[in-house]
């Protein structure tokens, strides 16, 4: 399978499946809670997450999976104070599944990104490497031994929706077909002024992008978690420790609210739509 190949069914090991996010931390324990009352996560192991046979550049960054009924659906990084002293914020990032990681990172820089990370492997056996896109949105790319390899997490709790903000959304096309085989349509999203794109893999929606007119903010992409009622989500956020960006609104996929965490990681409730809108 070449690595802009993207077959006709979401299932494991599809080339351009995302099925994994990631928060980078140094407040893990924080997150953790946080997430626990908000989602009903759980979490098991801690463990290091150096590469096999790469010495550690950070001793103590260890990592500790994030299940909701069973279903591993991501991870919480502890990283060191390291990260705290490069000031970069904590983060929620998208993996994308691929076919063959080494061939995918060598489409990126000609496709206009650039690569952060080289392709490392992980104790488990999976590949990984990490990106950026041409609006510098930062992205995991990875391929896992057949075993371990999940299916695109779904149910409640779960990461439900991709959303990259970007203020080109033309060369964010044209990046993300090559890389991932992703088709891109123009939506009329009734809660949007802006233009949005739907990404497809073989007719399946897997992510969207919205257009953001601050040329001068780097793109970003944002992940959304399933929830069974949005508005009550969003209150359960506050009242531990969250900050809500986006009040509830009415979006094509759902309703939908934008939250901050309390280690300042940015992320999405999304849950179905109200029959009859709530006042915002």
């Amino acid at each position: 399978m070449s690595a802009a190949t993207c077959p006709h069914t979401l299932a494991p090991r599809v080339h351009g499946n995302p099925n994994w996010v990631d928060l980078h931390t140094t407040k893990a324990s924080l997150a953790a809670g946080f997430y626990r009352n908000v989602l009903g996560w759980t979490f098991t192991g801690d463990r290091p997450l150096s590469a096999v046979g790469d010495p550690p550049a950070e001793p103590d960054r260890r990592s500790t999976t994030a299940a909701v009924d069973g279903r591993d659906i991501g991870e919480i990084v502890a990283r060191s104070d390291c990260f705290d002293s490069m000031q970069l914020l904590s983060t929620w990032f998208p993996y994308i599944e691929v076919a063959n990681v080494e061939i995918t990172v060598e489409l990126v820089e000609p496709a206009g990104g650039l690569v952060l990370s080289p392709v490392a492997t992980r104790a488990d056996g999976s590949r990984v490497a990490t990106i950026l896109d041409p609006g510098d949105a930062v992205l995991r790319i990875w391929d896992r031994p057949l075993g371990l390899t999940p299916d695109r997490p779904d149910g409640l709790g779960a990461p439900t929706w991709f959303e990259l903000e970007t203020s080109d959304l033309d060369r964010a096309r044209k990046f993300y077909g090559e890389l991932f085989g992703w088709d891109a349509g123009e939506v009329d999203d009734p809660g949007r002024a802006e233009p949005y794109l739907i990404f497809t893999c073989g007719g399946d929606a897997v992510a969207g992008a919205v257009w953001s007119p601050l040329a001068d903010i780097p793109a970003a992409w944002c992940t959304a978690f399933a929830v069974p009622d949005t508005d009550e989500a969003t209150a359960l956020a506050v009242d531990a420790g969250g900050v809500v960006l986006t009040e509830p609104v009415e979006m094509a996929r759902g309703r939908q609210s934008v939250v901050v965490d309390p280690t300042g990681a940015v992320f999405g409730l999304l849950g179905p739509a109200c029959r009859t809108p709530r006042p915002l």
